[in-house]
C-alpha cells in the first residue's frame, strides 16, 4: 500500500508502508482519516510529534482534544515503531 505524505515545508513523497495507526489506543476510523488528512501514515511520524504538532492536531479533533496526551499516543507510537521496525525512535 502506498500513500502520499505531505509535511509542512517538504514536497510530497511516497510512503511505501502505511502502519496500522488504529492499533494506537484512541484511534478509530474517524481519527484515522483525520491523521491521513494531516499527512500522518506511520508510527514514527506520531512518535516524533513536538508539543506544537500535538496541539495543532488536537485542535482538529472536535471532541476529546486532550486524547493524545491522555492516551499517550506518542509513547504508544514509539513502542509500536520499535516493535515493528526493530529500531528506537
Amino acid at each position: 500500500l502506498k500513500a502520499v505524505c505531505e509535511t509542512e515545508g517538504v514536497a510530497p513523497k511516497i510512503i511505501a508502508t502505511v502502519d496500522d495507526l488504529e492499533a494506537i489506543k484512541g484511534v478509530g476510523p474517524v481519527i484515522l482519516q483525520k491523521l491521513h488528512d494531516f499527512g500522518v501514515y506511520r508510527f514514527k511520524q506520531i512518535a516524533l510529534w513536538s508539543p506544537e504538532r500535538i496541539e495543532t492536531f488536537s485542535n482538529r479533533l472536535e471532541v476529546f482534544k486532550d486524547r493524545i496526551g491522555r492516551e499517550e499516543w506518542v509513547t504508544q507510537a514509539r513502542q509500536m515503531h520499535a516493535e515493528k521496525y526493530g529500531e528506537p525512535v
